[in-house]
């Protein structure tokens, strides 16, 4: 979810001024009255498929102010999930994992991608939410972060305007790529969609049968166009399994990997040094794989460093393929220290988690599972109990039960928010509470997208979007917040058929044209979301977040035993 955090306020072109650090003449003078071929330095840069990509870096002082306005605008917003450029923690890398392992690859670039971002895109941007900055100030602010009516690819501040301003296009991908059974992600103006259905779906692409030209499909296309951009047909690529399939430059057939003849390209660059020498190495360097270089090439042996490092990076860094070339590197060059493979992680910490429902177990495992696949909350390990405990009062009795005698394991007990009596029992001071002997109890914390003070349960951890995915009979995720006191729905023709049961989670939702039940079970979802079937096979973890980081703290705080 993109969300506001923190934004500066303000009013007028003297605030920005100020909060840039320089006099308004001085930013006036930069922005308005320099000559624009002054306050850039352009030049090229070939591209992998042939011709040039045009660079535009600003002048020291400008680029000084962008990196001041970045720092000012970029603390107040979280990217979504679909967005793997230019973003702190991911990565070329975690972009290519989302596509491993899948029958299809569909990649799709779009076309002049920042010069198509101009400056009454930027203007609109600032003008409207959660900006809402005044006319002058958003004019004067898409002055700092275009050039030439566009944006500038080279400038600090790009990257973050691109990424919003592609807010609305990953929205509409995304939902599109849900109803095709696909993933998505975008890295920069890279599309990428994957699945695992027996044909590719024809609303993102086809094949044309007379010459086997990959076309994107007419929705994909509609959702482009509408968001002011256009596809490069020449850099639409669709592969199978069968063939190889390649994110970001990494191969993801059966597992994200670099390619062969990288590691090959590499290994014959290190054989040229220890056997001809520093100098006929560093002459095959400059002949070979000119793309993405400027007209100042990089010291070689940094570039060398840098390769060998990507392999590690990407392959880990005990793969003997890194440890090979890591150590042919460094009898070669005396300043490179192989990277030593991390130590093996302390086992983490078994914890004694209690809920009020079967359901929740599998909601919280699920969740765990994901974000341990993203590095994160790798100290946490549950251990769920074999009986079956149901709702607050019965989850309370336990946790008296359990605090009268020391318990070696943690334990945590986990209560909805859906009486507030129970909340204040069970908290305090709005932080997790400490029965006696190592027995503790929390309330479900209040993720992002929910507000503060409404009742919520595990399911209310995912967010709007994601519950309100249907499945193939038609069914959906409803929660009790939705309807009426009446039991009448806010914006569908469907009625919860029990208005008055305190459950947040409705079983029964009566369509009132065919009569029959919508409501997606409880149970069903949790096995669904267990089973990583869609629609709910991608799923966003990060509601969790905030109750993994609750654990933690109850973690930090244990009695040392």
């Amino acid at each position: 979810m993109e969300r506001r955090m923190e934004l500066p306020h303000w009013e007028t072109k003297d605030d920005v001024a100020a909060a840039l650090g320089l006099p308004l003449r001085t930013l006036t003078y930069w922005i308005y009255r320099l000559d624009p071929a002054k306050r850039y330095h352009v030049f090229n840069l070939q591209r992998r498929a042939g011709g040039v990509r045009t660079i535009s870096a600003p002048i020291y002082p400008l680029k000084q102010v962008q990196r001041k306005l970045l720092e000012a605008l970029k603390g107040g917003f979280s990217p979504t999930i679909y967005v793997y450029g230019y973003v702190d923690g991911r990565n070329i890398q975690s972009n290519a994992d989302v596509h491993a392992k899948h029958r299809w690859v569909l990649r799709v670039d779009l076309k002049d991608f920042f010069p198509s971002i101009n400056f009454g895109r930027v203007r609109g941007l600032l003008l409207g939410q959660p900006f809402n900055y005044p006319p002058g100030v958003a004019t004067l602010l898409a002055k700092i972060c275009t050039h030439d009516n566009q944006l500038p690819q080279g400038a600090p501040t790009s990257p973050l305007i691109s990424n919003l301003i592609c807010r609305g296009l990953d929205r509409k991908l995304a939902k599109l790529a849900h109803a095709e059974r696909c993933r998505y992600s975008r890295y920069c103006d890279d599309l990428v969609f994957s699945t695992d259905l027996r044909s590719f779906p024809k609303a993102l692409a086809d094949v044309d049968r007379l010459n086997g030209e990959v076309l994107v499909g007419h929705q994909l296309l509609t959702v482009i166009a509408d968001e002011g951009f256009k596809v490069n047909p020449t850099k639409t690529l669709l592969r199978s399994r069968a063939e190889r399939q390649m994110v970001t430059g990494l191969v993801v057939n059966q597992f994200t990997n670099v390619p062969r003849q990288y590691v090959r390209h590499l290994q014959n660059l290190l054989y040229i040094w220890r056997k001809y020498g520093e100098g006929a190495a560093e002459a095959a360097f400059r002949l070979q794989d000119l793309r993405n270089r400027p007209a100042g090439d990089p010291k070689f042996r940094a570039a060398v460093r840098g390769q060998v490092q990507y392999v590690g990076a990407v392959k880990g860094w005990e793969h003997p393929v890194y440890v090979r070339l890591g150590a042919q590197l460094a009898a070669l060059d005396e300043d490179f220290r192989p990277r030593v493979p991390p130590a093996p992680l302390a086992k983490p910490l078994q914890i004694k988690l209690f809920a009020e429902g079967k359901t929740d177990y599998t909601h919280i495992s699920a969740a765990l599972s994901q974000l341990q696949q993203e590095g994160r909350f790798l100290n946490l390990s549950f251990d769920f109990p074999a009986e079956e405990l149901e709702g607050d009062r019965q989850l309370l009795r336990h946790a008296e039960s359990l605090a009268v005698t020391e318990q070696s394991t943690t334990c945590v007990l986990v209560f909805d928010r859906d009486s507030e009596s129970v909340v204040q029992r069970v908290q305090e001071a709005g932080s997790p509470k400490h029965w006696n002997n190592n027995v503790w109890t929390l309330a479900l914390p209040y993720p992002d997208h929910r507000q503060e003070g409404s009742r919520i349960c595990i399911e209310s951890l995912y967010t709007d979007a994601d519950l309100q995915r249907k499945t193939d009979d038609g069914l959906r995720v409803y929660l009790r917040e939705e309807f009426d006191e009446n039991g009448a729905h806010n914006t569908e023709p469907v009625v919860c058929s029990n208005p008055k049961h305190e459950t947040l989670v409705p079983p029964l939702v009566i369509d009132g044209a065919t009569k029959r039940n919508v409501a997606l079970s409880k149970s069903k979802f949790a096995a669904m979301v267990a089973e990583c079937k869609a629609p709910y096979d991608t799923l966003s973890s990060d509601g969790f977040v905030p109750l993994f980081e609750a654990i933690e703290w109850i973690v930090g705080r244990r009695p040392q035993m």
